[in-house]
């Protein structure tokens, strides 16, 4: 993070990957430089992650499979999409 005064932070950030049943697969700590970036991979069986930081970070995941016709990619952002509750789905008649 950097500060408005122009201070730079090292942010550490904890991923853990969850099972379907709840418990905890995987993970890692990090401690990353500002404007860093970082992969971390999970196990197979995580169907969720947490990512926890000190510090305001972005974040992503990336899912990856493959398909008969080739390897599918999904990058999904680490937060919701702002405009998405400030939206009102209107039926008209």
């Amino acid at each position: 993070m950097i500060d408005a005064d122009g201070t730079e932070h090292v942010s550490t950030v904890t991923v853990t990957g969850y099972t379907d049943q709840g418990a905890p697969t995987g993970g890692q700590e990090l401690a990353l430089e500002p404007g860093a970036a970082a992969v971390v991979d999970l196990p197979a069986d995580a169907v969720t992650a947490t990512v926890l930081a000190d510090t305001p970070v972005a974040s992503a995941a990336v899912l990856t499979a493959t398909a008969p016709d080739g390897e599918l990619i999904e990058v999904l952002p680490g937060t919701p999409d702002p405009h998405t509750d400030r939206s009102v789905r209107v039926a008209l008649r």
